[in-house]
C-alpha cells in the first residue's frame, strides 16, 4: 500500500498524473465492493426421511396434519440461522451494527462514488487567481462536516488536476488544527485520502483545510480562463467557472456529488483593479491589497447547495441593474467592458426582470436571494448554467459580443 504523503512531497493531480510519494498511484484495495464479497459454498440439507429419522440433530415427525418440528430441532434451526445471518452479513458488508456503524473504513475504500461516512455543512473556498502566464491558482479550501458512520481512520473527497500543498484536520467542533498525511486512491475516481488525527465516530464534527495549487484551465471546464480582445486591440484575461456535471473538483477540493448540499462561503483575491468579481451571492467585503494594487473580494454565505451550482465570474464588467420581484430583487445583467455593449444589455435587463416577476406569479414563490446576476462569458461549454435557481448568478455563452 503507498505511503501516506505529507506536506514537503505533496499529491501532484495535475493531468491525472496521479502517483503518490513512492511513485506508486493508488491505494491498494483488498476489499471487496459493497455487495459483491465472494460467496461461501454451502451443503443443501437432507430431506430424504430414512436420513433424517437417524440424525438426532434435525428429526422431522410426519403426522397426517403435516410435518412437524421438535423443540430441540427448532431452538438448533434458529441458531444456525443466527449464525448463518451473522456470517453472510459481515462477508456482504451489511452488517447487524446500529446504522452509521459500518466497518469498513475510508481508508480502503474505491467504489466509484464517495462513501457515505462524512458530509459537508459549509465550505471557506479561497481563489486568488494570475492573470498572466502562467495563469498560476493558489487556493485553499476548509470543509466542515459531519461524520455518518463511525470507526473511520480517513476522509475522501474529490480533487483533480491540482497539487496538494498541505492538508489539516481539526477533530470535534473546537479541536486545533494537526498537519496529516494524505495519499490517492484510484485515478479514475479523482479522489485522494486524508488521513485523520485519530478514529472518528458518527455525529462527530471534523474541519479539513486543504491548501493546493493549479492553474486556470484552458478548456472551459472548472476555474479557467477566458479572454476577449478590448476597443484598443489588446487581450484581456478573464477567469470564469463551469462546474457542472463534476468539475467543482477541478477548482477546489470537494464533496463533488450532487446529493452532498453545503453552505458555500467565497474568497476571490488578487483581482486586478481593472476587474469586478461575482460569485453567487452579494459582496460582503472588498479590500484593497497595498502590496499589489488587487482587490480582495468576500461574499455572503450561500444557502444550502451542491458543488456544480457554485459560480464565480473575475472579468471587467460593463453592468445595467434594476429592481424587481417581491422582495426588490437586485437584477443586474453584466457583459464585457468592451464597445457599445452597455445599451445592448438594457433589452436583457428588461427581459430578465419581466420573467423573474412573471415566474414570481405563476408558482406564488417570491425569489429567495437579494440579487440575480446574469453574465455573458466570451467562451462557455454550455449555453448556459442555471445558478440562479439556488444562488444568485446565472453564465451564458456570449451574446453580446463579437
Amino acid at each position: 500500500m503507498a505511503a501516506f504523503g505529507g506536506g514537503e512531497s505533496g499529491v501532484s493531480l495535475r493531468g491525472m498524473e496521479l502517483r503518490d510519494e513512492d511513485g506508486e498511484g493508488g491505494v491498494a484495495a483488498p476489499v471487496s465492493p459493497r455487495g459483491q464479497a465472494r460467496k461461501g459454498e454451502y451443503g443443501a440439507l437432507a430431506t430424504n426421511p430414512a436420513t433424517a429419522a437417524g440424525n438426532n440433530y434435525l428429526r422431522m415427525d410426519v403426522t397426517q396434519s403435516g410435518i412437524g418440528l421438535s423443540r430441540r430441532t427448532i431452538l438448533m434451526v434458529t441458531g444456525v440461522v443466527v449464525v448463518l445471518a451473522v456470517v453472510l452479513g459481515v462477508a456482504l458488508g451489511l452488517g447487524l451494527a446500529p446504522s452509521g456503524s459500518d466497518a469498513e473504513d475510508g481508508c480502503t475504500y474505491t467504489d466509484y462514488q464517495l462513501r457515505p461516512a462524512a458530509s459537508p455543512t459549509s465550505y471557506n473556498v479561497y481563489w486568488k487567481p494570475h492573470f498572466t502566464s502562467p495563469y498560476a491558482v493558489n487556493g485553499f479550501s476548509e470543509i466542515v462536516m459531519t461524520m455518518t458512520a463511525s470507526g473511520q481512520n480517513c476522509v475522501q473527497v474529490h480533487a483533480a488536476n491540482m497539487l496538494i500543498v498541505s492538508a489539516e484536520v481539526a477533530m470535534g467542533a473546537t479541536g486545533a488544527y494537526e498537519s496529516v498525511g494524505w495519499t490517492l486512491n484510484v485515478p479514475s475516481t479523482q479522489r485522494i485520502i486524508v488521513r485523520l488525527p485519530r478514529t472518528a465516530n458518527e455525529g462527530e464534527t471534523v474541519t479539513m483545510l486543504l491548501t493546493f495549487e493549479t492553474t486556470l484551465a484552458e478548456n472551459n471546464v472548472g476555474l479557467y480562463r477566458s479572454s476577449y480582445t478590448d476597443d484598443g486591440g489588446s487581450q484581456v484575461n478573464i477567469a470564469v467557472t463551469h462546474f457542472e456535471a463534476t468539475f467543482a473538483r477541478n477548482a477546489f477540493p470537494c464533496f463533488d456529488e450532487p446529493v452532498y448540499k453545503a453552505q458555500f462561503n467565497v474568497t476571490m483575491d488578487g483581482v486586478p483593479s481593472t476587474h469586478t468579481a461575482l460569485s453567487n451571492m452579494p459582496v460582503a467585503a472588498r479590500k484593497l491589497n497595498p502590496l499589489d494594487g488587487t482587490y480582495h473580494y468576500t461574499f455572503q454565505p450561500s444557502p444550502l447547495m451542491s458543488t456544480y451550482l457554485v459560480a464565480a465570474v473575475v472579468s471587467p464588467l460593463v453592468s445595467v441593474s434594476t429592481v424587481a420581484g417581491a422582495n426588490n430583487v437586485n437584477v443586474s445583467v453584466h457583459a464585457v467592458a468592451r464597445g457599445d455593449n452597455g445599451p445592448r444589455l438594457q433589452y436583457a435587463l428588461a427581459a430578465a426582470a419581466t420573467v423573474l416577476e412573471y415566474y414570481e406569479s405563476v408558482f406564488e414563490v417570491p425569489f429567495p436571494l437579494p440579487k440575480l446576476d446574469m453574465m455573458a462569458c466570451p467562451d462557455f461549454a454550455a449555453g448556459a448554467m442555471e445558478s440562479a435557481l439556488d444562488a444568485g448568478l446565472v453564465t451564458t455563452r456570449k451574446p453580446i459580443h463579437t
